[in-house]
């Protein structure tokens, strides 16, 4: 009979919840496979490196999200589109023969993957009015092909004189690794935004925390190529599952109490 009636007060104070939304997505890359710290400051005299470790290239992102909600606990599942991005550039002293002077040169590459992210999370409304709710759970990363496949998705290549005498030539590659899916986590807090007391929006926050990744980059710069002191560098570059959210989205309610 406790356990009846229990259940009966929960499920009077139950509803079904579905949002439907966007968020501005910033992605989160790393340049060491096992650190997160970076390994290429003062590389070579030669040339400079600098890559986004929070890129905001592609920002948006669309998805649906349901579950339920009872008293101040709410279960939900989301299922988002999702991806990383990562802004690459360098810079060098590019020489102009016909002049015979040097100006500033720079390359950059921005690409950004295409994945999709299945979220389930446990959140608890907070204060009076039951419109704050922080939320942790985990999250399910997936891209599209094979497990185990490495394959070439994008390349690109350029080159100039550093010198008269001197070439610099720049390969970029872009690959999926041989991950298919990945474990993360996700957590974060989102506000029901009301006008005279009428429901309008939710906005909120999310971070996806993964130090894994489903595709990677790598850039190989060879400096004085042909001549007597030439040198490759091969630099890798990570854009990992992690990203920060700024959500909004519009939710429709359904108690099962009526």
């Amino acid at each position: 009979m406790f356990f009846l009636l229990t259940f009966g007060k929960i499920f009077s104070q139950t509803s079904i919840w579905l949002d439907l939304g966007s968020s501005f997505k910033g992605s989160i890359a790393r340049d060491d496979f096992k650190n997160w710290e970076s390994g290429y400051d003062n590389i070579s005299n030669e040339f400079d490196l600098k890559f986004t470790k929070l890129d905001f290239f592609v920002p948006l992102k669309f998805g649906i999200a349901g579950g339920l909600q009872f008293d101040r606990n709410e279960i939900g599942i989301n299922y988002a589109a999702d991806g990383s991005s990562l802004s690459e550039y360098i810079s060098f002293p590019s020489y102009q023969s016909a002049a015979n002077y040097t100006i500033p040169g720079t390359v950059s590459f921005r690409t950004s993957t295409s994945t999709t992210s299945f979220n389930l999370y446990f959140g608890r409304y907070l204060g009076k009015s039951k419109n704050f709710k922080v939320f942790l759970g985990g999250t399910l990363f997936r891209r599209a092909g094979k497990k185990g496949e490495v394959i070439k998705t994008g390349e690109f290549s350029n080159s100039a004189n550093l010198s008269s005498t001197s070439i610099i030539d720049i390969t970029y590659n872009h690959y999926t690794f041989d991950l298919k899916r990945s474990l993360g986590f996700n957590g974060g807090f989102d506000y029901k935004v009301k006008y005279k007391n009428k429901y309008l929006f939710t906005a909120g926050f999310t971070l996806k925390f993964d130090r894994s990744y489903l595709f990677y980059n790598i850039i190989r710069i060879t400096t004085d190529k042909g001549g007597p002191n030439e040198r490759m560098y091969t630099l890798n570059h990570y854009p990992t599952n992690s990203s920060i959210n700024f959500t909004l989205c519009r939710r429709f309610n359904y108690n099962l109490k009526d």
